[in-house]
């Protein structure tokens, strides 16, 4: 019965993906959309475990390559070959460790800090009487050093220069609002966890899920979640973002390329403010739906939402009837509706 319900749900998932929305109405659109949502939650959660198991064989499979790549580092070989091999060990290491950190938050979703990475210890090749020209290679852990250079004994370790932090971001805005860092938390996990959000695009709800409260409250971080998906970056944002009229324009103001829902949809109703609406409007003329007359950017609103389908509509006149694409608000304005009749023939 299990299986059945499972093959459904996935027989439903692909129909709806193959939906063509055009001809349907924005009620029936957004219903279908909404359950496509949930659909894919779903899926997502059902597939995690296979996810988990595929991610395990490829973290087995870099220790693999590390271990043969370290016993390949030799002196004998020329030293372009094996500087090729340490380029391409760190390659190796730096991808095991971001799939470590991947592992280590899905099996424990509460503890931001992962384990460093496993990676096989490179045996020390024993000295090669060869002169060699060029330079003069270490083995792993120590920096390539020019032949000028004398090495320093290895019982004295060398001071690591102090490097100051940079900022992580210096945009000055991000669509049309700037970014406000200055009263956030500061995290120091914060830009590995901004690495990670392509890695997690076809995962994005149970990857932020797993995140701490204070980083789904970072607007520097949701607003780069906002440039994936919008919608997930409403639904998951922390209720001080949600509260936060300048972030809610900022991801009004974005398009949803995933088509995954409407971040309006998923905003607080009281938050939805005129600024908001406008700022949705001027992105998606359908938003309009979300006016309400009391709002004193009302008039703006229904302006630029008229300008847009006018522009917009006529072109598809021959592919849907677009009467049925026009918000309901709309379809109250007489004059609107024959300036639209005019410019399509009809």
């Amino acid at each position: 019965m299990a299986k059945q319900e499972e093959q459904d749900k996935r027989a439903r998932l692909e129909e709806i993906r193959h939906k063509n929305l055009g001809a349907l109405s924005d009620e029936e659109v957004l219903a279908l959309l909404s359950e496509r949502r949930e659909l894919e939650e779903w899926q997502k959660e059902n597939d995690i475990e296979a996810l988990r198991t595929q991610k395990e064989a490829k973290r087995q499979e870099l220790q693999a390559d590390l271990e043969n790549i370290n016993a390949r580092i030799d002196p004998s070989r020329p030293d372009d070959e094996l500087l090729a091999l340490i380029g391409e060990r760190k390659e190796l290491e730096k991808e095991l460790s971001l799939l470590e950190a991947d592992l280590h938050r899905a099996d424990h979703p509460k503890s931001p800090e992962p384990p460093k990475a496993r990676v096989p210890a490179a045996e020390k090749p024993a000295p090669s009487k060869a002169k060699k020209k060029g330079v003069k290679l270490a083995v792993k852990g120590e920096e390539e050093t020019p032949p000028s250079v004398i090495a320093e004994p290895a019982s004295v370790p060398r001071a690591e220069p102090k490097v100051p932090k940079k900022p992580l971001f210096t945009e000055s805005s991000f669509g049309d609002e700037g970014l406000q860092q200055s009263s956030e938390i500061i995290d120091e996990n914060l830009e590995r966890y901004i690495s990670q959000l392509d890695l997690h695009e076809d995962s994005l709800g149970t990857f932020l899920q797993s995140l701490p409260a204070h980083i789904r409250e970072n607007r520097t971080f949701m607003l780069k979640v906002a440039a994936i998906d919008p919608a997930y970056a409403m639904h998951f944002a922390a209720d001080k973002l949600r509260r936060d009229e300048s972030f809610n324009i900022s991801i009004a103001s974005m398009k949803n390329e995933r088509n995954t829902g409407n971040a309006l949809a998923e905003m607080l109703p009281d938050m939805r403010t005129g600024k908001v609406v406008l700022a949705a409007v001027a992105q998606d003329f359908r938003n309009v739906r979300f006016v309400v007359p009391s709002m004193s950017e009302y008039d703006e609103i229904l302006a630029v939402a008229k300008k847009a389908a006018l522009e917009q509509l006529p072109p598809l006149k021959d592919a849907a009837d677009i009467t049925k694409l026009v918000p309901p608000v709309l379809k109250k304005d007489a004059q609107f509706m024959k300036d639209l009749e005019a410019k399509t023939g009809s």
